[in-house]
């Protein structure tokens, strides 16, 4: 496993961020007990998707708030699949994503999107994945409610964005993960059609 110190600097490469400005997130992180407290201790998936949001969101508190959000909305090759999870939240999201792009294997690409006004976080996690025909299926999911245009403006929305070479960055950081068997529940691959169905669970990882 990568050390804290590693992973911080992965992450403000990654996210060009200067490096002042990544010290005060990684001091807040730690005041709240979120990441560990010195550079040589290892960390895990989780706490790098804590130091990502909160990068993101801009401070531990909406970093938080942002990891709660609840899945509101599955699409398919942006077609309606469902009106969401309510047990699957943001944080669940970009765990899964993450590791899943560690194996190597059926997911191609995965970023996250977030869209905030007067404090309202919106955010989609966008994924692309191989089937066996050789095309590529979508699965997008949005979580609280979602950006209306026009409500506010869009342009008075504030949009921050981990790239999907963001996400390949921090799961190569972690490295290789085997194959697991069990499905990833909240990309809906049971109501996908049969040819993406059946790659989604050929692999597939918690």
């Amino acid at each position: 496993m990568p050390t804290i110190g590693q992973l911080v600097a992965q992450i403000t490469s990654s996210a060009n961020v200067s490096p002042q400005a990544m010290t005060a997130h990684v001091r807040a992180l730690r005041k709240s007990g979120l990441i560990p407290h010195t550079p040589e201790e290892t960390v895990t998936v989780d706490h790098a998707i804590w130091l990502l949001l909160s990068l993101l969101g801009g401070s531990v508190r909406r970093a938080r708030e942002i990891a709660q959000l609840v899945n509101s909305l599955q699409t398919l090759n942006d077609v309606f699949l469902n009106d969401g999870d309510s047990e699957i939240h943001v944080f669940d999201g970009l765990r899964d994503v993450i590791n899943f792009r560690r194996t190597g294997a059926g997911l191609i690409a995965g970023d996250f999107r977030l869209a905030e006004s007067s404090e309202a976080f919106s955010a989609t996690i966008c994924t692309r994945s191989a089937v066996p025909d050789g095309g590529e299926v979508f699965w997008n999911l949005a979580f609280g409610r979602p950006m209306a245009l026009g409500e506010p403006s869009p342009a008075l929305w504030r949009l921050a964005v981990a790239s999907p070479a963001m996400i390949d960055d921090i799961a190569g950081l972690f490295g290789p993960l085997a194959m697991l068997t069990e499905p990833l529940r909240w990309v809906g691959a049971d109501q996908a059609p049969p040819a993406a169905a059946a790659a989604y669970h050929a692999n597939t990882v918690h």
